[in-house]
């Protein structure tokens, strides 16, 4: 069940690491390249494209951009594919990681970690579909459709992303609190 199953605990580990390094500075990548999309009309930048929801909504974020911001937006769209699959790699790694950990110990967590670790990729899937509704919108699409499609990818891929946050977050909490518990003699 563990995506990394043929890994030993020291390539995954290292995997682990890498993962979490490039995901950062690609999180502040795009972070950086987020700010000049934020206005009123679109107060999270691309996440307010994100979840616009309807093609009304998408249009006036859109219009609130001026030709700078729209590249800024281009830039971002294009570099959330190097994004995605380091950040799915991090978590998905992290999830496996923290399932083995607790394997010994709590089988339903380690089972609920390796189900996320597979998860992840289907939001970095869902990420790339998004990506693309958000790319025709940009390129000036009045298909309806495309941010619905977005909205849903967003909304699903969310979903998935904070879950697995969250596994995260309480996983290293357990193994903490294990390996710093005293030992009965």
């Amino acid at each position: 069940m563990d995506p990394f199953y043929q890994w030993s605990s020291r390539p995954l580990h290292k995997s682990l690491c890498v993962s979490f390094i490039a995901t950062l500075g690609c999180f502040l990548a795009i972070e950086a390249t987020n700010r000049p999309l934020e206005n009123d009309i679109a107060p999270l930048g691309i996440l307010s494209l994100q979840f616009a929801g309807e093609l009304s909504s998408a249009l006036l974020i859109l219009d609130s951009w001026g030709e700078t911001a729209r590249l800024h937006a281009a830039f971002n769209l294009g570099f959330d594919y190097l994004f995605l699959v380091v950040y799915a790699l991090f978590l998905s790694a992290a999830c496996s990681w923290l399932a083995r950990a607790r394997q010994p110990t709590s089988q339903g967590f380690a089972t609920a970690g390796f189900i996320l670790a597979w998860a992840v990729f289907a939001a970095a899937a869902l990420d790339m579909i998004e990506n693309v509704a958000l790319w025709q919108l940009l390129l000036g699409s009045m298909n309806a459709h495309w941010p619905i499609l977005a909205t849903a990818c967003a909304t699903v891929k969310f979903a998935i992303i904070l879950t697995g946050i969250g596994y995260i977050v309480i996983g290293a909490w357990a193994v903490l609190i294990h390996r710093h518990r005293p030992t009965d003699s």
